[in-house]
């Protein structure tokens, strides 16, 4: 999706959600992507990955904390899964120092 400005019969402008064919940019180094602009292909997020490390830049108006993390986890599982052959299973997953599974 993409954030976008009409304006109505009575030029008003108002924001809209568009679609937003263009591809995920990802940014190899830790240098942020400016989110709403032509660096990020207009999207509201953008990924960045240097060394070991993965980030994901967020408009606030899409996700909380929260749902930010389990972007990130879900993003993590499937990077996982798929780089080792589909032998992971989401079954016993389980937060670091804790008893309960992660859904």
């Amino acid at each position: 999706m993409r954030l976008g400005v009409t304006t109505d019969a009575n030029g008003h402008e108002h924001y809209e959600y568009d679609d937003n064919p263009a591809p995920w940019v990802l940014n190899i180094g830790q240098e942020p992507v400016e989110l709403f602009g032509a660096a990020s292909h207009y999207h509201q997020l953008a990924f960045a990955c240097w060394d070991d490390c993965v980030a994901i830049d967020f408009f606030h108006g899409l996700t909380d904390g929260t749902g930010a993390y389990n972007v990130l986890r879900t993003l993590m599982y499937e990077y996982c899964r798929r780089r080792y052959d589909g032998s992971l299973s989401s079954e016993g997953i389980r937060k670091v120092g804790e008893k309960h599974r992660i859904y």
